[in-house]
């Protein structure tokens, strides 16, 4: 992460929600979601729990196969 975002700006939009006394939001490097990015890069997956299924069709059969969904998603 810090590779992809050193020297570049960082927008994020809070939703004025909270869970696990985090703030909930969205957060885009260059007008692209930084979430996306991660999930078509097959470094994470959709949590669709958070994320309403918004990543799902990012994410690459090597990230499904490599990495554990979490049981909450």
């Amino acid at each position: 992460m810090v590779r992809l975002v050193r020297g570049k700006t960082v927008t994020c939009q809070l939703t004025g929600a909270r869970t696990y006394d985090r703030w909930v939001g969205t957060c885009y490097l260059d007008g692209t979601d930084i979430a996306a990015i991660a999930v078509a890069n097959g470094h994470a997956l959709d949590c669709a729990r958070y994320s309403g299924g918004r990543y799902r069709q990012y994410e690459t059969p090597a990230a499904r196969s490599r990495l554990a969904r979490a049981r909450y998603c």
